[in-house]
């Protein structure tokens, strides 16, 4: 190619490049050059000039700042149990040992080895029903304190700290053992009560990432044990810790805070009863929507149409503009979409939360939709194939992950 006619198409070639990095598409110089082919309709470029142009680009370009990933009660890697559907036909495979096996689509609880876990009283009491619970005379019962029997090491004995891992309906007998091992009971009050373990009233803080990871675990695997043996549980995030120093017995400390809030509470445990938290993740082909809105907007189309007549200095001028409104249009339809989704899903669950959707473009896939979904694990298999439909019928990419205990739906108690 002469240099001439090189030069001649290096200003639409740069707008190309700007168009890219607006939308947020990965500049590379084969992801430029098949561009160039698909938008222009232009034979193939030199592969140096396209090099050279794209190196140049990234040098004058500001580099992007991504935040780090903070530990939370639910970090990933530390107790995600995931299915994914990166393709069909592994629709029923897991993704990672630590993931929950499938079967027909359904996520089925993990086991828990009993060796890992120290029970004082492993014999269940019967599941309460928490919008209906009555005592053997058939009357509500009154709230009243249950008298609080725990096993407490000598070592514990004494600490005023109360670390609370959730809050559950009719588990005044539940023992297990939890983080570091220590001896967790139930401090009731009337047919609700809390399952803490005693410890300082100092947060549980470490610069180890292993350690942090092992005490998210543990704190997991206390919900989990709690969820088999009662009905309802009202998850408390990691490090919980109420200081109970100021009562002659910390204990009363939760035990009137239970009190204070005991309909609150209730009510919360009977919307929970027997139903689990999904998370559901969709993204989509960024070039697909790009396509979509070229080919469908009104405003596009006719400032496209318009940019095509202008001479080469004018039309310079309006691309950005171009580039701008194919954006804004990206994301209007985007949400669109996300909320199209969301319509479809709500009839399925018992309850939905939108959550904040990441930004980032990875691979070519535009995030659009984050959601927590709340449901009993006899709808999970009809959520799963209406996943699988979608992502079927349209370009998606889709992650759902659980079930977890349900954090999204459980409201300040403060």
């Amino acid at each position: 190619m002469p240099n001439e006619e090189i030069f001649a198409k290096l200003e639409s070639l740069c707008y190309l490049i700007l168009m890219m990095d607006s939308l947020g598409l990965e500049i590379t110089s084969g992801k430029v050059s098949e561009m160039w082919t698909k938008s222009f309709h232009q034979k193939e470029l030199p592969a140096e000039f396209v090099e050279v142009l794209v190196f140049f680009w990234k040098k004058s370009r500001k580099q992007r700042n991504f935040s780090t990933l903070e530990l939370t009660p639910m970090a990933g890697e530390v107790m995600e149990q995931s299915l994914e559907f990166p393709k069909i036909s592994e629709f029923n495979q897991t993704k990672a040992p630590e993931s929950k096996p499938v079967q027909n689509g359904q996520a089925k609880p993990p086991v828990v080895e009993k060796s890992a876990v120290k029970e004082v009283s492993t014999a269940p009491r019967e599941k309460v029903d928490p919008g209906n619970s009555t005592n053997s005379s058939g009357n509500s019962p009154e709230p009243v304190s249950t008298p609080i029997t725990t096993d407490v090491l000598p070592e514990d004995a004494g600490q005023p700290g109360r670390y609370v891992y959730g809050i559950a309906l009719g588990a005044s007998d539940f023992r297990t053992a939890g983080i570091d091992g220590l001896p967790v009971y139930t401090i009731s009050y009337s047919d609700i009560g809390a399952i803490v373990h005693m410890c300082p009233p100092n947060a549980y803080e470490s610069t180890e990432r292993e350690q942090v990871e092992k005490w998210l675990r543990q704190h997991q695997d206390v919900l989990d044990n709690a969820f088999k043996y009662t009905s309802s549980v009202v998850p408390m995030t990691f490090d919980m810790i109420i200081d109970g120093s100021s009562a002659a017995n910390p204990d009363d400390v939760l035990k009137q805070w239970l009190q204070e809030r005991y309909e609150a509470l209730k009510n919360l445990l009977a919307q929970l009863s027997g139903k689990e938290e999904y998370g559901i993740k969709i993204s989509c082909s960024l070039e697909m929507i790009t396509e979509k809105v070229s080919k469908e907007n009104p405003e596009i189309i006719e400032l496209t149409n318009r940019i095509a007549a202008m001479n080469k200095g004018t039309a310079y001028l309006f691309r950005s503009e171009l580039a701008q409104k194919i954006r804004k249009a990206v994301d209007e339809d985007s949400k669109a979409l996300a909320k199209e989704i969301c319509v479809k899903i709500r009839p399925l669950v018992a309850d939905l939360k939108e959550n904040k959707v990441d930004t980032e473009i990875v691979d070519n896939q535009k995030p659009i939709l984050n959601m927590a979904v709340l449901t009993a694990p006899d709808q999970v298999e009809i959520i799963g194939n209406f996943l699988e439909k979608l992502q079927t019928d349209g370009q998606y990419e889709i992650t759902f992950t659980g079930p977890w205990p349900a954090y999204s739906f459980v409201k300040d108690l403060e």
